[in-house]
């Protein structure tokens, strides 16, 4: 029997605080709109009360970043899982539209093609699931050899390509006192590809250490918030040019990092682990690092920002820790957040199971 749990502290200091009540039920059907305080230039809503959506409980976190999803058994329907049922990919959409981060309880994904078709509901499934130059910074790195074989026998074996196995087996004398995991920085996932980025993560946890091995995540809309007037003023020129690229209904180039998106009218600062620029350039040729380069308009924003980052992150109630146990699904809004892989465990394998959306129409 596996254990899960997801834990948050105290709701943080929040600036300006305002209410702003619901607008809508999106679905839900206890028809809840609970006023939520929020800072005045905050127009995404954290509802913080239980409700019902489709044919799942959802329990929000203290501060409504980040929610405990229980699905309920489809009844009387021939389903390889209960979250085939059209009614639970409605509630989990309005969960994840409304607290970025959900942990799906009793969706039982046991085979890979059930992960991949149970993705493919939310968008189009990215067809390789590792940017091309990070999975070159994995098979150069001996500290992810593993990781590099499972995956070599992955595609050998004929297994989806676009389901990228995870596997970290810390080990204190290989990874050092930092105990290195993959993930391990603070990082939006493959944000610095030449075609679309991710909007959603999906992963499957298949085998997990009898304690930790969780992943945490802090809200970026926060973020924004809290950085600096001038930093933030400097930090909103690089802009995106629409949302349609984080929509998937435009491509090309993503813009500079630091940038912010403009997501249903409020603001999340998306930019990029200044660690892994630095690895990609190492693996790649001189023009093709020269023309990175040139697109993320300088290092000195990319320091600032990670600067003011560095507090958030050493600050425990800006961020949730979700735990999975195997059988969990944990679905996160790549656009709105930032995560770190736990490195609390030692000597015991952790394999997670992880596809990224590119498209996701039903925003």
């Amino acid at each position: 029997t596996s254990t899960s749990t997801t834990t948050t502290t105290t709701t943080p200091p929040l600036l300006g605080q305002k209410s702003r009540p619901g607008q809508d039920t999106d679905g839900r059907t206890d028809g809840h709109r609970n006023p939520v305080a929020m800072p005045s230039s905050y127009a995404h809503r954290y509802p913080r009360s239980p409700y019902v959506a489709g044919n799942v409980q959802v329990v929000p976190n203290a501060n409504g970043f980040g929610a405990l999803v229980s699905v309920q058994p489809a009844r009387g329907r021939l389903q390889p899982s209960p979250c085939f049922d059209p009614r639970t990919i409605t509630g989990i959409q309005v969960a994840l539209k409304h607290h970025l981060v959900v942990h799906v309880q009793g969706c039982s994904l046991a085979a890979m093609q059930d992960h991949l078709h149970f993705s493919e509901r939310f968008g189009s499934v990215w067809p390789f699931g590792i940017d091309q130059t990070l999975y070159k910074v994995v098979s150069s790195s001996p500290l992810f050899s593993a990781m590099h074989d499972m995956r070599e026998q992955q595609l050998a074996a004929g297994e989806p390509p676009a389901i990228l196995k995870v596997f970290n087996l810390p080990n204190r004398t290989i990874n050092g006192p930092m105990n290195a995991v993959f993930g391990w920085p603070w990082h939006t996932d493959n944000c610095f590809p030449h075609s679309l980025p991710p909007v959603f993560g999906v992963i499957v946890p298949r085998r997990m250490p009898p304690k930790g091995g969780g992943t945490r995540f802090l809200d970026m809309f926060q973020a924004f918030e809290r950085l600096p007037p001038d930093l933030k003023e400097r930090v909103a020129l690089q802009r995106w040019p629409s949302n349609a690229k984080l929509n998937g209904t435009s491509s090309g180039d993503p813009p500079g990092f630091p940038s912010v998106l403009n997501l249903r009218g409020q603001h999340a600062l998306y930019t990029a682990s200044r660690g892994h620029l630095e690895a990609a350039n190492q693996v790649m040729g001189a023009n093709e690092a020269a023309a990175r380069n040139r697109a993320f308009r300088g290092w000195e924003l990319l320091d600032e920002v990670e600067k003011h980052l560095t507090r958030l992150w050493a600050e425990p109630n800006n961020s949730i820790y979700v735990v999975p146990g195997v059988g969990d699904v944990v679905l996160w809004d790549e656009r709105a957040t930032q995560h770190q892989a736990g490195n609390d465990y030692y000597g015991v394998p952790r394999e997670v199971h992880r596809v990224l959306i590119s498209r996701a129409t039903w925003l």
